[in-house]
């Protein structure tokens, strides 16, 4: 299970479609920076705010990301503990540090896996239905992982 630190956007996903209870499920902490913390406005007993003390290297930040997934990236960074993040260039960001990541759908992959949800399809729809945009390839290969056909 272990430790897991947040961007905003699993959190808000997960919390859009009443399901982001799965995160203290699926991990033992929850950490995000303020920014996350601001921008996200949740408040809960399983989520631990951090501060950053060192924003990762201007060498690896030369693509716009958000200032949450920057906080983010450079508190996963300073706790060497893997990443919640769904954005490609934020993704990036965390490899060349040479951080773990996973995104909101592998979360719910995760989830299954537990013997959490009876399925993932459902919430991969939840999810379209309130504008996360998915690919046709990511949900067959979430299907695929998660043990359904589609």
């Amino acid at each position: 299970m272990g430790n897991v630190v947040s961007n905003s956007s699993c959190l808000i996903s997960l919390e859009n479609i009443g399901h982001i209870d799965l995160l203290p499920k699926c991990f033992q902490r929850v950490i995000v920076p303020m920014a996350v913390s601001l921008e996200t406005g949740l408040n809960f007993d399983w989520l631990d705010v951090c501060q950053v003390t060192q924003i990762i290297p201007p060498s690896l930040n030369r693509e716009p990301i958000g200032a949450g997934e920057r906080e983010a990236i450079s508190l996963a960074f300073q706790l060497q503990k893997a990443v919640l993040l769904d954005d490609a260039r934020a993704r990036r960001i965390a490899n060349k540090l040479g951080l773990k990541f996973i995104g909101t759908i592998g979360v719910i992959v995760k989830a299954k896996k537990l013997g959490l949800l009876p399925n993932v399809k459902d919430l991969l729809e939840q999810l379209q239905d309130v504008g996360f945009h998915l690919s046709s390839e990511l949900i067959q290969r979430a299907l695929a992982e998660s043990g359904e056909t589609e």
